[in-house]
């Protein structure tokens, strides 16, 4: 069975079991009117300043993003959970390198409570040490899990950070 939303930009593949548990989902958001809209947008803004905190290295406006139980998983295994381990990780990245990203983004599925959000997308990384050195390139996906919190904003409380897929692995498997 196929289904297209207006929250996928192609159409996605589900079984009788991933019907199930959306028609679940779409129950636990009775009540509840969302206007996916004005979310998309605010998402979109909030990866906008998630960017542009990375590029400045600016440790407050990045930090300030995440949950205090949040978890910054790296393309290598390494994660850090909690807010004040992400922020000090940052701290010592920031002190260290000039960074320079690029995200774009492919998928972003707003769950019907309009409470959580997943955003997916491809980044590409250059860092120079600012003591000189090479610049290293990386690219690879990312994952953006965001909650919305008591006072409407939303926070990161999953950053994902994966090696770039190779030619036969599935991507929508990310």
């Amino acid at each position: 069975m196929t289904i297209m939303t207006q929250l996928y930009k192609r159409p996605v593949r589900t079984s009788s079991t991933a019907l199930w548990f959306f028609v679940l989902m779409l129950a636990l958001g009775c009540g509840k009117s969302v206007d996916f809209a004005a979310v998309t947008k605010v998402l979109n803004d909030k990866v906008a300043e998630f960017e542009t905190a990375l590029n400045q290295g600016n440790l407050a406006s990045f930090a300030v993003m995440f949950k205090d139980d949040a978890k910054l998983t790296r393309p290598d295994g390494t994660y850090f959970e909690g807010k004040a381990a992400i922020e000090n990780w940052a701290r010592e990245a920031f002190a260290i390198y000039a960074i320079e990203t690029e995200l774009s983004s492919d998928k972003l599925l707003i769950y019907p409570s309009g409470k959580r959000a997943f955003y997916r997308g491809v980044y590409h990384l250059n860092r120079q040490r600012k003591d000189g050195g090479e610049i290293e390139k990386e690219s690879g996906w990312y994952r953006l899990f965001w909650h919305k919190m008591p006072d409407s904003g939303w926070k990161i409380y999953r950053l994902n950070w994966l090696n770039a897929p190779t030619k036969n692995e599935d991507e929508d498997a990310f």
